[in-house]
């Protein structure tokens, strides 16, 4: 009986190969055509729309003056979210409230909405007053964390939208922490939370909840070192996100943190 495998030896009849909530790859294709299936049901992948807004912000390939900066948060978040969306649309809005009303109504047909800049507290954030006149229910504007402290979250009868802030950095950590897992849950993939342990003193705010970016380096975690979110260079080193809640910073090493990966 050498050389011989035997039926059912690696799975019996009526056992579950794939699980639902699976992401399909072309592993699980594999399987799914080996076991004679030619169609299976799966979730409809969403319709994302990211729109950055802004006076200041122009294209990649331009020349920025010295007040203006180049429109980086569309392809990052269009990279960090493409594999959970065949459709995106990447948009640029000038800060013009009567245009950017009514240009709404040219994104109903998108399952999400990502804004970029406009939710803080500035004489052209319009984005909340602008969304409120287009229906949307307010779950979220502001969050008591550093950063990405004005987030705005929200929804229709058809759409979610997630309005983040301009900053490159905090659009890029609140889309790894709020929207990633949201499109995740939305779809039933299984994506249980991951929690590491970070050998590093962790900074410490005693009235902010605090998303720390972190590296792996000689075999453990350990905080990355850069100047802030206004450090894009520094941050990209980040190989993950660890949230940090204040009423748990001594300034010590701490283990089971919340773990987002990019």
């Amino acid at each position: 009986n050498q050389h011989v495998h035997a039926a059912g030896s690696d799975y019996s009849k009526g056992e579950i190969l794939i699980n639902k909530g699976t992401q399909i790859t072309a592993l699980h294709i594999a399987v799914i055509t080996s076991c004679g299936y030619t169609e299976v049901e799966v979730t409809v992948l969403p319709k994302i729309a990211i729109i950055s807004t802004g006076d200041e912000l122009v294209g990649v390939s331009d020349k920025p003056l010295p007040y203006q900066i180049r429109m980086s948060n569309l392809p990052a978040l269009s990279m960090l979210l493409g594999s959970y969306s065949l459709d995106i649309a990447l948009l640029h809005w000038k800060d013009d409230f009567e245009w950017m009303s009514s240009s709404m109504k040219n994104l109903q047909s998108y399952d999400v909405l990502i804004f970029t800049g406009g939710v803080s507290k500035g004489k052209k954030d319009f984005m909340p007053q602008i969304l409120q006149h287009a229906g949307f229910e307010k779950l979220i504007h502001g969050i008591q964390q550093k950063p990405g402290k004005p987030i705005w979250i929200g929804r229709n009868e058809h759409q979610m939208l997630f309005g983040l802030p301009g900053n490159p950095v905090s659009a890029l950590t609140c889309a790894l922490v709020y929207v990633l897992p949201w499109i995740q849950s939305n779809l039933g993939m299984n994506h249980p939370q991951t929690f590491i342990e970070v050998k590093d003193n962790l900074p410490f705010h005693e009235k902010l909840d605090l998303l720390v970016p972190v590296v792996y380096h000689q075999d453990h975690w350990r905080v990355l070192k850069n100047n802030g979110s206004g450090d894009l260079v520094g941050f990209s080193a980040a190989q993950g996100i660890v949230l940090v809640l204040k009423n748990s910073q001594d300034g010590t090493p701490q283990n089971h943190l919340p773990y987002f990966g990019f």
